[in-house]
C-alpha cells in the first residue's frame, strides 16, 4: 500500500511538471517570418574558394525596420530585406524558412545545397566572452598552415587575444559582435571571422593579398 501511494505520488508530480512544461513551451513566442527582429540565423555554407571547397561561417541578424545585418570573413553592413511567403530577399541572397528552419539558401547566382543554418533567439549577451578555443588552421588546400592556434576572448571588454600557446597571446585585437555568436575583426590589413557554432569555433582569415585559411577550434 507504501509503495502504491508513492507511486501515485511520483505520478502526480510528473503529470504536473510535464503539464507545466507544455504550457511553457505553447507561452514561448515563435518566430514570425514578417517580424523576425530579434533572431539570427547563423551556421556554415560550401564554396569553392581558390579552387578548393571550403565551409564559410555566416550570420544573420534581423533588425528592426526591415534591416538585417549580414557577417562574414568579407565584412558586415546593414542590408533591406523584403518578405516573399516564407522566404526573406537581401540583395542577391535568398533564405527560405519553414517550420523554424532554413530550408534553401542562395547566396548571389548559386544555390547551396551543402550549408548548416540554425534559427535561434538572439542571446541576450555575448557568448565570445570569457571562452577560449584552440585547434589547427588551414589553407585553402587542406594543408596545415598553424598546427596550433587559440583565440582567447576577454571577459568583460570585445577583444580577442590569438596565438600559437594558449596564454601566450601574439596580438590582441578589437572586434565587432554580431547576433551575440559571433565576431569580426578589421585588422591592419586582414579580416578575422569567429563563429560559436555547436560549441566549436569556426575561423577564418582573409589577408589583404586574397589569401584565406580557416579552422574549426575546440573549447578549452
Amino acid at each position: 500500500m507504501k509503495y502504491f501511494l508513492k507511486l501515485s505520488t511520483l505520478l502526480l508530480v510528473a503529470s504536473s511538471i510535464f503539464l507545466s512544461c507544455k504550457k511553457d513551451k505553447e507561452n514561448e513566442p515563435q518566430f514570425d517570418i514578417n517580424s523576425p527582429a530579434g533572431y539570427v540565423v547563423a551556421g556554415k555554407f560550401s564554396i569553392m574558394v581558390q579552387g578548393n571547397l571550403m565551409n564559410i561561417p555566416i550570420v544573420f541578424e534581423f533588425l528592426a525596420n526591415q534591416k538585417v545585418k549580414l557577417a562574414y570573413i568579407e565584412g558586415t553592413g546593414d542590408l533591406d530585406y523584403i518578405v516573399s511567403k516564407d522566404t526573406i530577399l537581401l540583395n542577391g541572397i535568398k533564405l527560405l524558412i519553414k517550420d523554424d528552419r532554413v530550408t534553401y539558401f542562395r547566396f548571389g547566382q548559386d544555390e547551396h545545397a551543402n550549408y548548416n543554418f540554425k534559427l535561434l533567439k538572439k542571446p541576450a549577451s555575448n557568448t565570445l566572452r570569457g571562452k577560449t578555443f584552440a585547434g589547427t588552421y588551414y589553407n585553402p588546400d587542406n594543408t596545415v598552415l598553424h598546427p596550433d592556434f587559440f583565440y582567447g576572448f576577454h571577459a568583460s571588454e570585445d577583444k580577442v587575444a590569438a596565438g600559437y600557446t594558449v596564454g601566450a597571446p601574439v596580438r590582441t585585437e578589437t572586434y565587432t559582435p554580431v547576433g551575440n555568436v559571433a565576431a569580426l575583426v578589421h585588422g591592419n590589413g586582414f579580416n578575422e571571422f569567429m563563429l560559436l557554432n555547436e560549441g566549436k569555433l569556426e575561423a577564418m582569415y582573409l589577408a589583404a593579398g586574397g589569401g584565406y585559411q580557416y579552422a574549426t577550434l575546440s573549447p578549452q
